[in-house]
Order: structure tokens, then sequence, then C-alpha cells
């Protein structure tokens, strides 16, 4: 009861002011997901709660009795049919975000075990500013080599499952190094990537319509040797499966012998110069997208999902930077574009 009274008391400061003048028992439509709810006591309404502790999402409200906020609340039969027809990756991505969760044990025999979430970050943010440590824990480096203290680290990936690395097809073959042969994790700053979480990879898969000539479908999944063990330092992103405009371009530079991950802001570009919806445009405006010199092959758009606790939305990736149309544009390939075939080859027996 505690957690409800403060989980009430936060609605109310929140959103006394907007109110309707529907009644309880009511129907109500609910705005995120446009299913039919019924107006309900907050204090009765179990998914509101749940929402409002995670974080997740203010109750929609109807009105108020008095003190008590009277919330638009989810029917049982239409979160069934909801979560009947959720994508496999947006199921995953609920339950990765779960590495945010503490468990409180009893403090006495008749109390309860608590569950909260914490993010770990003090904010998630798209602005372009200092990083927070672990701030992308699912940025991968793709390394080259069969000697462990010679590895050479070129391109990027990001994680998106316990054993799957998401990156460009163009990258499952290096000219003079071959095919890539392992995958390192969780550091903003990777002065020597060998000693930090390096995982094996045992499988390249590529696109199956990807073509070399005209970079078409240029996406490929690694899977590696092993699973990781998720935490809040390591965790997977989620796939994007919809339309984002709110985006962060994040990749590595090269600072002499220490490889640190930048954030920059990306606009889409008002014309997309290839007319192809399995592509992005990105306008970085006055600055040139990459400095030869210091930037490795591949950089990844990023926005925050905003239904998911504390996780980020993967919207695209490129590694051919010569496909820019001018000196500032990039193209990067759509992912919301290629979900099916992502889900089918991460998840297949799900």
């Amino acid at each position: 009861m505690k957690c409800v009274a403060v989980c009430v008391f936060a609605l109310f400061q929140v959103v006394r002011s907007a109110t309707s003048q529907t009644s309880q028992n009511d129907i109500c439509t609910l705005r995120d997901t446009n299913s039919t709810g019924k107006c309900t006591l907050f204090t009765n309404c179990a998914p509101a709660i749940e929402n409002l502790r995670k974080g997740v999402n203010y109750p929609q409200i109807c009105r108020f009795e008095g003190q008590q906020p009277v919330v638009c609340c989810p029917n049982n039969e239409n979160k069934a049919d909801s979560d009947k027809h959720e994508r496999m990756s947006q199921k995953k991505c609920k339950e990765y975000s779960n590495v945010h969760e503490e468990i409180i044990p009893p403090v006495a025999p008749a109390t309860e075990t608590i569950r909260i979430r914490r993010c770990g970050l003090e904010k998630i943010s798209l602005i372009p500013e200092s990083l927070q440590t672990d701030e992308f824990p699912f940025m991968a480096l793709i390394g080259y080599g069969n000697d462990a203290s010679d590895y050479e680290w070129l391109s990027t990936g990001v994680l998106i499952s316990e054993q799957h690395v998401l990156t460009t097809a163009t990258f499952l073959s290096n000219p003079s190094l071959g095919p890539p042969t392992v995958v390192a994790l969780n550091s903003n700053k990777i002065s020597n990537p060998e000693t930090q979480n390096v995982f094996k990879v045992l499988e390249l898969i590529p696109h199956p319509e990807y073509t070399k000539k005209s970079l078409t479908n240029d996406l490929a999944v690694l899977k590696l040797e092993k699973p990781v063990k998720l935490d809040r330092k390591i965790f997977p992103a989620c796939l994007n499966t919809g339309l984002k405009t709110r985006i962060v371009s994040v990749g590595w530079e090269n600072y002499g012998n220490q490889l640190d991950l930048v954030k920059e802001f990306a606009f889409l570009c008002n014309h997309n110069p290839n007319n192809n919806s399995k592509e992005i445009c990105v306008d970085y405006g006055t600055r040139p997208p990459y400095d030869k010199s210091k930037e490795l092959s591949g950089k990844v758009l990023l926005a925050v999902d905003n239904d998911v606790y504390c996780m980020h939305d993967l919207v695209g990736i490129t590694s051919h930077y010569w496909r820019r149309s001018v000196k500032t544009k990039m193209q990067f390939v759509n992912v919301s574009e290629h979900v099916d075939w992502i889900e089918q080859t991460v998840w297949p027996q799900l």
C-alpha cells in the first residue's frame, strides 16, 4: 500500500490540472495504443500503478474524485490482444529492460519483496554532450585477426541480443585481414580493447539480398561464440520499428592510442537523394560526417525508446562513407525496414 500511496501522490502532483469530465466506468480511448479502456480509480487499476512505478508512462486521466485520480485503465482483453500482436523484437526489448530492475528483499517477515527500476544514467539524452559512463552499453567494436595481443579494431556494431551483434555486410571481409573474429563491449573509451569484454565471433550472417556492387541491404549479423551476461553495463539496444525524427549519431573516433565513443546531432535530410525507404539520409550541417584520419568505419543512429524504460532504439547503421551525396550528408541502412529478417535470424525458434 505504501507504493500505491506514493504513486497516487506523484500522479496527483503531475497531472492534477489535466482532467476531463468523464466518470468512473465510462468507456475511454487510450491515446498511446488507440485501444478501449474504462475510467477507473487509479488505486483499482493495476496496469496504471505498475507503469507509474516503472516510470514508463503516466496514466491517462479521466477526471478526479476529490483528490483521487480516475484513470483510463486498459482492459485485460486489450492487453492480451496487444501482446498477441507484439513483435518478437518488441517483446525482447521489454525483457532486456529488466536489467534495470533491482530486488529489495523483505526487511521483516511480514513485508513483501520490493522491485524497483533504476536507469543507471542521470538521464537519457540526445544532446551531444560529454558521455555518461555506460551511456551506450550496446555499442560494439569489431576486431580482426587471430592474435589477442594484436587485434585490429576497425568497425562498429550494436549488440541486439545476448549473442548477436548487428553490423553491415561491408564489414564481413577486410582485404588484408579477412573476416571479423572478435567483438569488444562495454566502454566509452578503450585504450586496450583486448583487455575489455572480448567475445569471439562464431558465425557471420549477411543479409540474403545484400549486393556488394550497389550496397543495398547492407546488413549482417555476427553470432557470438557464447552469450553475453547482461547487466547494466552491457545490454542490447532495441530494434526501431517505426518513424523516429529525434535521433543522434554515435561512432568511434581514434585519438592516438585510444578509441573514444562520440555522440553528435543528426538531422534527417529534407530530401533523400536515393529516394529509397530502406535508407536514411542524415545531414550533418556544416560539419563533415567524418575525419578519415580519426574515425573507424561505421556510425549508428539512435533514438530514445519512449515505450520501454531506459532503452535506446537502433534506427540506422552505416559504413560506406563514399556513398554520401554531398560532403556533409550520409546514407544509413534503415533498420525498421529489415526487422523481419533480423527477427528470423536472431530469434528463429521463438
